[in-house]
């Protein structure tokens, strides 16, 4: 490989990474500026590993092995199955493929036929990953993923998945499967998990009532848990009906949040 095809693969191997992991960082801030019993959780297991240890000490060998097989990793793997960013991956049969659907139906999908696989529908069926809550519908009734956020559902996957280069189960592939799967799915996992240890081992992150709500509260002189409710409603509503893909998965509409600092323990 030439110097030049070398320095374009290695730019474009990073930027690919770019709005993946960045979307994904995104959607994962949201879920735990919503789901704060999940974000106590996290910080919980940040300071069992982590303890005072500063962040430029911080290794892979030591300090990310550890947080990736335990509730960290369960967090990002989670946030990966319920928003994905990416939609689909085509795929082209190389021969005549015969596969069954979730009722036992067998199909055989003629050579050269190209499929698109539709990582939402794998990674939200019911029959597969079901819900682990009574209720997880909104105040409308409809099913919300956001309830749905569970991350001790891993831990029966533990042993299964020890490092990134493991995700690829048959229901469960984010980063692809097969010989063309995502070049980069372990530096993204690096990544993410240490962007997850360097805001919520010192921070929490909440969301903001927007202006509407606020000056909603002042009309009808409602108190704090009652601009808290009516916010918490709005950001679930947010992320269903303003999640859209255009090249990724992503929220279309800003969800404001904010970063505070932890109190010592």
């Amino acid at each position: 490989m030439s110097r030049d095809n070398l320095i374009g693969n290695t730019f474009f191997f990073l930027l690919s990474g770019h709005g993946t992991a960045g979307n994904t960082l995104g959607f994962l801030i949201f879920l735990l500026a919503v789901r704060q019993d999940i974000q106590s959780q996290l910080q919980a297991h940040l300071d069992t590993q982590l303890r005072d240890k500063p962040a430029d000490a911080w290794t892979v060998d030591d300090d990310f092995m550890p947080l990736y097989t335990g509730y960290t990793g369960s967090v990002l793997k989670e946030a990966m199955r319920l928003y994905n960013v990416v939609e689909f991956i085509p795929r082209r049969c190389t021969t005549d493929t015969a596969v069954t659907d979730l009722a036992g139906t067998h199909y055989i999908v003629p050579k050269d036929t190209l499929c698109l696989l539709n990582f939402t529908a794998a990674f939200r069926h019911p029959k597969v990953w079901p819900a682990r809550k009574p209720d997880c519908n909104d105040s409308t009734g409809r099913y919300h993923p956001m309830l749905d956020f569970d991350p001790t559902r891993w831990d029966m996957y533990r042993e299964k998945i020890t490092k990134p280069s493991d995700v690829g189960l048959r229901n469960y592939f984010p980063f692809g499967l097969g010989g063309r799967a995502c070049m980069g799915k372990t530096l993204g996992s690096i990544m993410m998990v240490a962007v997850l240890a360097a805001v919520f081992k010192d921070y929490s992150v909440e969301l903001v009532a927007p202006p509407r709500i606020r000056e909603e509260a002042v009309k009808e002189g409602a108190g704090e848990e009652w601009v808290k409710d009516r916010t918490y409603e709005w950001a679930l509503r947010m992320l269903v009906d303003s999640v859209e893909c255009n090249l990724l998965v992503e929220l279309r509409k800003e969800l404001p949040v904010r970063l505070v600092p932890r109190k010592p323990l």
